[in-house]
């Protein structure tokens, strides 16, 4: 069967649609191991048949998601190249809380993160250094599989090798002839589904916003030129300015895909989104001529998955279509000078040109973003104001609910999302910032119900239609990750 599959044309087609769906290479070299895996993944799928089976990777994310776990390595254990944790613990977790204070809340994104160990070993970190309680540590997959194996929390002796063993094992509980993880090691952690090749970050909606690190190791191995560069940016705009991203030493390098400052360290080389310079008179930067339409959303000023820039909508409309605020506003020289501040990184910039006029919800809604890439706690409590004055904004209700989740205000947060589905019950990113909160809250049933409305009202759009408040997701990327969270919910219901 190998020696038909090697002449295949659809075995050829197959692996060039995988590439187009996650940024995956198969090189001369690993087309064989490729082919090898699609074959495991279609017995794991019950065919032999490859027009059945690239039929199923179409209709089913799951059958998908399985075939790119075969093709992609999941090697990871506690600690991983270890001396990229000592320079966390040495240089990056004092340079925050020497910049940035004690009331701000450090957050880490662990992407690609496979069964878990690396996150966790954020997490372990930051208890060690006294830093658990004001942490928010993120780990993503594309791998369902992996990613309930990471909820799962129990791991073999072989996720415990290396010199930095020990340092994981005294947050393990004995079970039989394996671990488990300590619960408030594993409650201090998120898990999601996300594809770092073809799903829209940074976003509010997934908390890959305003980050203080992000490690992104030994997976831009996989990918072809083209998307890594488009990785490469859309992980330096998830950073704050000033904020730390660490790649694998086998990883190509990034300093061509964005405007990073690359640091050499005895673990390799960094990549530092660069902080922000001291700003002069707000007044000086507002040449931009008035009647421009308002954009808020960060993606509008990133390229999209598909290579172009997403169109321009209302984050602030309920299902009428009608602005939250009920009227039409020009944009006026200095909403257009904060926009263009907030979509160059420019944050502190666009705070100042906006805390003089905060007249309108979607001024307030971009002061609130600015804010938040800041501190997370200031962004809340300025929210809450705004709100007093703007009640029917929806978002400025998710803003809200989006940060209130990430302060680990989980009950406050959940009654913020329902507000925002008592003013829109059609904003699918509402339903799935539910779903979010009450899977924290151990709510999994009602977890489950938000999952399925998102998915559902997703459908029910065109596949490519960007959908409000997402931060540019489209309906189709949206709808598969409810799906993949409703499958972690129930993992047993397929």
């Amino acid at each position: 069967m190998t020696d038909d599959f090697d002449q295949d044309p659809r075995m050829t087609e197959l692996l060039q649609f995988l590439s187009r769906k996650t940024g995956l290479t198969f090189s001369t070299s690993r087309s064989d191991i490729a082919r090898d895996g699609v074959m495991r993944a279609m017995a794991a799928a019950g065919t032999s048949c490859l027009a059945d089976y690239r039929a199923w990777l179409e209709s089913d994310a799951a059958v998908f998601d399985s075939l790119v776990s075969e093709l992609t390595v999941g090697e990871t254990y506690f600690f991983r190249d270890h001396d990229q944790f000592d320079y966390l613990r040495r240089e990056v977790l004092p340079a925050i809380c020497r910049e940035l204070g004690s009331d701000h809340v450090i957050r880490m994104w662990s992407a690609a993160c496979a069964s878990g160990e690396e996150p966790y070993s954020l997490a372990m970190l930051l208890d060690e250094e006294g830093l658990a309680q004001r942490s928010h540590v993120l780990g993503t997959d594309v791998s369902r599989d992996a990613l309930a194996k990471a909820e799962a929390g129990i791991y073999r002796q072989w996720s415990l090798r290396g010199s930095a063993g020990d340092a994981a094992r005294r947050y393990l509980d004995r079970r039989g002839t394996g671990y488990r993880l300590r619960n408030d090691i594993r409650d201090r952690v998120v898990l999601q589904y996300l594809n770092l090749a073809d799903d829209s970050y940074p976003s509010f909606a997934t908390h890959t916003w305003g980050l203080d690190v992000i490690l992104c190791r030994n997976v831009l191995i996989y990918f072809d030129e083209q998307t890594v560069a488009r990785v490469g940016r859309q992980l330096y705009e998830s950073l704050r300015p000033g904020g730390w991203l660490l790649i694998g030493a086998s990883d190509p390098p990034l300093r061509e895909c964005a405007p990073f400052v690359v640091e050499t360290a005895d673990c390799g080389l960094i990549y530092r989104r660069p902080s922000l310079p001291a700003i002069g008179n707000p007044s000086d930067d507002v040449r931009t001529a008035p009647g421009r339409s308002t954009s808020l959303r960060r993606s509008a000023s990133r390229v999209s998955s598909s290579g172009s820039r997403p169109e321009s909508i209302s984050t602030s409309r309920g299902e009428s279509g009608r602005a939250a605020s009920g009227s039409e506003r020009r944009s006026g020289p200095a909403d257009n000078a904060a926009q263009r501040a907030f979509r160059d990184g420019e944050y502190a910039r666009a705070e100042r040109l906006l805390s003089q006029s905060l007249d309108e919800a979607d001024q307030c809604a971009l002061y609130v973003r600015s804010v938040a890439c800041r501190d997370s706690g200031d962004a809340a409590r300025l929210c809450a104001e705004c709100l007093s004055r703007n009640p029917t904004s929806t978002e400025l209700h998710f803003l809200h609910a989006a940060l209130l989740m990430e302060l680990e205000q989980n009950l406050e947060a959940a009654e913020a999302a329902r507000r925002v589905l008592f003013l829109d019950r059609t904003l699918a990113a509402a339903h799935f910032m539910l779903g979010a909160i009450l899977r924290r809250l151990g709510d999994d049933s009602g977890a489950a119900r938000a999952f399925r409305n998102a998915s559902r009202i997703c459908r029910a759009r065109p596949p490519a239609e960007v959908q409000p408040l997402s931060d540019g997701e489209r309906a189709d990327r949206l709808a598969q990750a409810a799906e993949q969270n409703l499958r972690l919910l129930h993992p047993s219901s397929e």
